[in-house]
């Protein structure tokens, strides 16, 4: 793909494990030019729809919490900087890194773990983060959180029921913060539906 073509694709902001978006223009020149009701079965982190003009949206995925994740960014399409506030409140909270906020790792961890200075300095935080949302399992913004800082951003539950991913090598940066803004804007004033 061109980097031209990639300027004029929307990112999804969950970057999901079997995202369509690197497959987005042999796909798109399949789609008509005139789509009233997009339906997408298999919506996973939306890369898809977020890159089809349709007058209506029905996404389906068989990952509820996905689609509680769709549905509750969803819901602050309007309210942006209410959301801002709060993703960088909690971040705050757990003293997270976050190099979009200009709240970088010590330099002493970027000397000392040459590859791994994010997931060194916020495992502690991260896991704190995990066992919070593990209590009851209904904060999307933690369970947002938890996917920005999470190992390769996978949506990951063990038998019990629980979030066990690992805490990844990442941080909240300036491709997750464009890609939530897309997103944002995208979706204002469309017609969607999510069902799970």
């Amino acid at each position: 793909m061109q980097d031209k073509d990639k300027e004029m694709l929307n990112r999804s902001p969950f970057f999901y494990v079997g995202d369509k978006f690197k497959l987005l223009p042999q796909l798109k020149k399949h789609f008509p030019q005139n789509i009233n009701r997009f339906i997408e079965p298999f919506c996973g982190g939306g890369s898809v729809f977020l890159n089809v003009n349709a007058n209506e949206y029905l996404l389906n995925d068989i990952d509820t919490y996905m689609i509680q994740l769709h549905k509750f960014l969803l819901s602050y399409t309007n309210k942006q900087d209410v959301f801002w506030n709060e993703l960088k409140s909690i971040i705050e909270k757990y003293h997270l890194s976050a190099t979009y906020m200009d709240k970088d790792v010590p330099i002493e961890y970027r000397k000392n773990f040459i590859k791994t200075y994010f997931a060194r300095y916020n495992k502690d935080a991260y896991l704190r983060l995990r066992t919070d949302f593990n209590k009851n399992k209904t904060d999307m913004m933690l369970l947002y959180i938890l996917l920005i800082y999470g190992f390769n951003r996978m949506l990951r539950f063990n038998s019990k029921g629980n979030f066990n991913l690992p805490v990844g090598n990442v941080d909240f940066n300036k491709n997750v913060a464009n890609a939530l803004k897309s997103y944002f804007q995208y979706t204002n004033n469309r017609k969607i539906t999510f069902y799970k």
